[in-house]
Parts: C-alpha cells; sequence; structure tokens
C-alpha cells in the first residue's frame, strides 16, 4: 500500500494508472485509469480434487491479516496450518501463545513447491484480513489484492475471505467460496 510512487504523488505525472483491484483503483486520484487484475498460472498451480484435513492460511504474517482471529476461530481437534513469511516477529510470538493447547503448525518462508502442495492439500483456504487488528490499529488498506486467493481457487481449494479491501471480489456466493 506504500510504495515510492505513493510518496511522490506520481499520479498527477502519469498519463494513466494502472491499478490492481477496484480497492486501489478508487484510491487514486488519477483521471485516466484502468483496472488490471492479477492472474494465475493454472499450470504451474494445478488442480487437485483429493484433500486432506486441514485449513490453510498462506501470505505475509502481519498483525492486519487476521490471523489472529483464525487461531482463535480454530477448534481443538482440527489442523491449522499458517504458513508465510514473518513481517511481524512481535505478532507471531502473540499467534504462537494464543495457538497453544491447539493443533496450529507454522511453516515460515515456505518454497513456492511446498506452497503449491499446501494449496493442493488443504481442505479450505481461508484470508481473514482485518480492518482493525489484535493491537487495535486502523488499516486504511487491509488488502489492494490478495493473490493468494486465485492461487488456492486454482488448485481448487474453496476459500473463506473476509469482507475488506478487494476480498469480497474474489467470491462467487456459493459457487466458489465464502
Amino acid at each position: 500500500g506504500l510504495s515510492l510512487s505513493r510518496l511522490i504523488k506520481a499520479e498527477y505525472f502519469a498519463d494513466a494508472v494502472l491499478a490492481i483491484s477496484k480497492e486501489d483503483y478508487d484510491s487514486w486520484k488519477a483521471k485516466n485509469k484502468k483496472i488490471i487484475y492479477g492472474g494465475v498460472d493454472m499450470i504451474e498451480f494445478p488442480y487437485k480434487k483429493i484433500k486432506q484435513k486441514f485449513v490453510l492460511y498462506a501470505g505475509r504474517i502481519a498483525s492486519h491479516k487476521g490471523i489472529d482471529v483464525l487461531v482463535n476461530a480454530m477448534p481443538k481437534n482440527y489442523e491449522l496450518i499458517i504458513a508465510g513469511s514473518v513481517l511481524e516477529k512481535d505478532f507471531l510470538a502473540y499467534l504462537k501463545q494464543i495457538a497453544q493447547g491447539k493443533n496450529v503448525k507454522f511453516i515460515e518462508n515456505p518454497s513456492d513447491k511446498k506452497l503449491i502442495s499446501l494449496y493442493q492439500d488443504a481442505s479450505c483456504f481461508v484470508l481473514p484480513a482485518t480492518a482493525r487488528d489484535y493491537l487495535g490499529r486502523a488499516w486504511k488498506r487491509p488488502g489492494l489484492y490478495a493473490l493468494v486467493v486465485p492461487e488456492a481457487m486454482s488448485c481448487g481449494t474453496p476459500v473463506i475471505v473476509s469482507n475488506v479491501g478487494a476480498l469480497p471480489y474474489f467470491i462467487e456466493k456459493d459457487l466458489n467460496g465464502f
């Protein structure tokens, strides 16, 4: 959400802006703008029908991703795998604390091959991004575009996302997720 182009207000100098989602599109003040959604190579992320019994969160481990909400919601007898790069070490420590006594596994910095395997094997993928994190901090732009959602879908894994940012635009109710 924050880049050099935002700091120098490049939109005022540009002829056009390419946005990655409706949420991103609405944030630019440029007159000429277009949305180009990210795509997924379906050969790289192949469909797999047979699933294992675990819920998957994949993505950056950061407080606005709402992973704590997911950990708290998980029943003790069902496995949750949290896979991703750690952006906030304090948040990871908090997640490990609230996960005690639950069936939660952390995979830091998974390889691309491992991540694809997790997508393929998960019984569902959950991205519970929030507008307010566990410390009460508000996030203006909690989800511009989450490539992890169509990656999971490409592998045949149903998805559950929160109703923030661009996430609702991925879902066709009762067809590919909730």
